[in-house]
């Protein structure tokens, strides 16, 4: 089977593999004539009992005979798994081609958005990285994420993303990167199409929100030192001057 196996492997597609099929039953039935033709004459010398008419009809015939055997039970067979390898590749061509569709869309909406998308494997390297995490951390290049997002040589001692691996539930953090930006980021457990577990995270640029929370803070606590330092009253109303403070 080695034998044809390779013979349908190495012709370029289903015609050629057939035709390769055919051209190789021509070779084995001319291959049985010879051999039969040649048997014939060698028993024939030197007294000649055979005559070379004789030595020749012999030798046909052997090879009629055979032939349809050697079709219907060698090549005919051939030419079948031919075809239904044939179909078999080109119906995984045509999944391929569909899968590899769908990941081109996938991959421009992820491009699209106005956050960080990056996957992670358990030995911390990147393996994609949306448009939007190459533009502020660079592109990845095999590179570990302790490197890309914290610019350090040696892994986190304590990293709550991996916790993900261990535990397989979502998990949530705000952290600070090396763009100097605030994330709110989200880790969910991903199964890649190999089987491999990894971690998809996805990281929200919170920077402006917890500026303006802070500068409401400190807002608040000036107000608040404002008030507690004068000796007038103070008091808030509402619309129906009602005091509410």
């Amino acid at each position: 089977m080695s034998f044809v196996n390779r013979l349908i492997d190495d012709v370029p597609n289903e015609k050629h593999a057939k035709h390769a099929a055919h051209i190789l039953f021509i070779i084995i039935t001319s291959t049985i004539f010879i051999v039969e033709f040649l048997i014939m004459m060698l028993l024939s010398v030197p007294e000649m009992i055979f005559p070379l008419k004789t030595v020749f009809l012999d030798s046909t015939i052997i090879t009629i005979i055979t032939s349809p055997l050697i079709y219907f039970f060698f090549v005919k067979p051939l030419v079948i798994n031919i075809s239904k390898r044939a179909i078999s590749q080109k119906n995984m061509k045509s999944v391929n081609n569909r899968l590899n569709l769908e990941s081109q869309r996938l991959f421009k909406v992820l491009d699209g958005l106005p956050a960080s998308v990056h996957l992670l494997d358990a030995n911390h390297k990147v393996r994609f990285a949306n448009k939007y995490f190459k533009e502020n951390f660079g592109e990845i290049n095999e590179q570990p994420c302790y490197k890309l997002l914290h610019g350090s040589d040696t892994a986190c001692d304590v990293c709550s993303t991996f916790e993900v691996f261990h535990k397989n539930n979502p998990h949530d953090r705000e952290i600070k990167r090396t763009n100097g930006k605030i994330y709110s980021t989200y880790n969910y457990p991903f199964v890649d199409i190999d089987g491999s577990k990894l971690v998809l995270q996805l990281g929200i640029d919170i920077t402006d929100r917890k500026k303006a929370e802070q500068e409401l803070f400190q807002r608040e606590r000036e107000l608040s030192l404002i008030i507690n330092s004068t000796s007038d009253t103070i008091y808030m109303l509402d619309t129906d001057e009602c005091i509410t403070a």
